[in-house]
């Protein structure tokens, strides 16, 4: 029996290259380094602009991209893509037998136990395919299991007479495959059954760098309903993407890695039109990306599909990184906040990069963020860990390394932030400071420096210098601006920027204080009240406050003590100034009561 020559053409030359591969994943080879003298390659000229070879007397198989040499002579010839099937069976029934011409040259010398081998003759030209237990005497074998192709019929613990002793081969892979799942099964499983694909319909698989949607396979091939291409764009389109058979689709279990691309409204976007806070997010528009981890979120529009919010912190594809940032993204057109927002796995390498970022308080490459090195440089922000003996550095502080003597490997470094009364030193030991670190430290120096109530000259946030406007600090906790900035508050002029801090600005009080007992009562000019730990108490509270201590109210001529509870002995004496009476938890004298009167104006 000689192998039939055949011809296969198709105008897409993907499809004979999807053709080969699936030839070769069923376990024939392209090419063989013994040919048989009648079949020497089963080739493809999809990859070159070689035109097809003369045919002589010579049998070949052959796949061509269609350009035939007129002098060939085929047994039959496929066109791709309504031929796909009946082209990769036929091809296989041939290579079959030239791989059983080629192996009987080759006969199997000696069998193993467990081994799949092949067999056929004349009367089961399809033959057997069994797996080997024992030679039993010189005409019969006893086998695990045999797969008869012929009468397509299977059975396990049987034997195998002398009738196929001249041809035994060991089975390709496609067979051995075959075998195991009619064993698995205990019965007869066809061929394409083995090999067939288990593709769902309406599912989304990654196929090199595109995502697909099955719909289905039309002559064996792979037929899809919706596509996103390399580039990321989404087309609703019905293509092909190679033979029904290629396994290389992988099937996405988890639909976040498309939903960036997916359009509003799609059945399959998932995100839910919320930033969560606490959670990690992604998203992209154009050539512009960012990933930041959310501090605070909310829906936009009244309809819940529009999204804008804060990140605690995010890197873009700027190369930027930015703590307290707002996130929010317009579209330039109707100027509405966009949607495409993707929630990120606290484990994926985006993540891990944000999180690499964030501790260094800097921008990092992915490469930088996800193989870190150690090595402290120059201009590294460090806290120290231990100093040389009568240096000012102390451990804990703050600094910048300035320069590394590479000899004995101790630090020179400066207050860059301006935090200390000293200048330059040398550091045994630091490490680095994280992102926290830095904004505590910077933040806690604010709160010191410019206290409520306090007037402070502004600075310009590129060169640091002072703007001429004065501000007065309105709140006790600062508003972090970034991480080269620091805002008292938001619309506020800057208190810090890059090492350099606002000047404090002299100017007349505009609120009193004043004390009754331990209580701090504070007045500010214009207000008929003042402000205490307990609450508002107005300057008609005090002035009825001080006449019933002056003239406390009688009863049968009898004065009426002020009880203020068991904490607090009540003491009345013929000198008011030194009358005690209880306020809260607290007790102070008349005297004080008389001085905050005083402050209001």
């Amino acid at each position: 029996m000689r192998p039939q020559t055949f011809l296969i053409k198709s105008e897409n030359p993907y499809l004979l290259k999807a053709l080969v591969e699936d030839l070769v994943k069923a376990g024939y080879k392209s090419s063989w380094g013994k040919p048989y003298k009648y079949c020497k390659s089963i080739s493809s000229n999809v990859h070159n602009n070689m035109t097809s070879p003369r045919y002589k007397k010579d049998w070949k198989l052959f796949m061509s991209n269609g350009t035939n040499d007129k002098n060939s002579e085929f047994d039959i010839t496929f066109n791709l893509p309504q031929d796909y099937s009946q082209a990769f069976d036929f091809a296989v029934k041939q290579l079959e037998i030239v791989n059983d011409i080629i192996e009987i040259e080759e006969k199997v010398g000696h069998l193993v136990n467990t081994k799949v081998y092949w067999s056929n003759n004349d009367v089961y030209p399809k033959g057997f395919i069994w797996r080997f237990k024992e030679i039993k005497h010189a005409a019969y074998v006893n086998i695990y299991s045999i797969c008869d192709i012929d009468n397509c019929c299977f059975e396990k613990d049987t034997g195998l007479n002398n009738m196929a002793w001249d041809n035994i081969r060991e089975a390709t892979p496609e067979k051995i495959k075959w075998l195991e799942a009619c064993e698995k099964a205990n019965k007869y499983i066809p061929l394409e059954e083995v090999n067939k694909p288990q593709f769902e319909v309406g599912k989304w698989y990654k196929y090199d760098d595109w995502y697909i949607k099955y719909a289905k396979h039309r002559n064996g091939v792979w037929v899809s309903s919706e596509e996103i291409n390399a580039e990321g764009k989404y087309l609703k389109a019905s293509s092909t993407f190679g033979a029904y058979t290629d396994d290389a689709k992988i099937l996405l279990t988890d639909l976040s890695e498309i939903q960036q691309y997916l359009p509003d409204g799609h059945e399959d976007k998932t995100i839910k039109y919320t930033l969560e806070e606490g959670e990690y997010y992604k998203v992209v528009e154009d050539d512009f990306w960012m990933i930041g981890k959310v501090s605070k979120g909310n829906n936009g529009d009244n309809d819940g599909l529009l999204l804008r919010g804060e990140c605690s912190y995010s890197i873009d594809s700027d190369g930027a990184y930015n703590v307290d940032d707002e996130w929010c993204y317009y579209d330039e057109e109707d100027g509405r906040v966009v949607r495409n927002f993707t929630k990120l796995f606290e484990d994926s390498d985006e993540v891990k990069w944000l999180e690499a970022c964030h501790k260094a308080g800097k921008y990092l490459t992915k490469e930088e963020a996800l193989n870190p090195k150690s090595t402290i440089k120059v201009g590294d922000v460090v806290v120290v860990t231990e100093r040389y003996k009568n240096n000012s550095a102390i451990e804990g502080m703050l600094c910048t390394v300035d320069k590394i003597d590479t000899s004995t490997i101790p630090y020179l470094v400066t207050d860059t932030y301006n935090l200390y009364t000293w200048g330059v030193n040398w550091c045994k030991n630091v490490r680095l400071a994280t992102q926290e670190e830095i904004k505590d430290v910077l933040l806690n120096e604010a709160r010191k420096r410019y206290p409520l109530g306090c007037s402070y000259e502004g600075l310009d946030f590129i060169s640091g210098a002072p703007t001429g406007n004065v501000w007065t600090s309105s709140e006790i906790k600062p508003y972090w601006y970034n991480n080269r900035a620091i805002a008292l508050q938001s619309g506020q002029g800057l208190v810090y920027v890059c090492g350099k801090w606002a000047k404090i600005v002299e100017t007349k009080s505009e609120t009193k204080t004043a004390k009754f007992g331990d209580v701090v009562f504070t007045i500010k000019k214009g207000e008929d009240y003042a402000s205490t730990i307990y609450g508002k108490v107005t300057k008609n509270d005090i002035v009825k406050a001080i006449e019933y201590i002056k003239n406390p109210p009688k009863l049968l001529t009898y004065p009426l003590n002020i009880h203020v509870g068991d904490k607090h002995e009540f003491i009345y004496t013929n000198d008011n100034s030194i009358f005690k009476i209880g306020f809260g938890c607290k007790s102070g004298t008349l005297q004080e009561l008389e001085n905050i009167l005083k402050c209001f104006s």
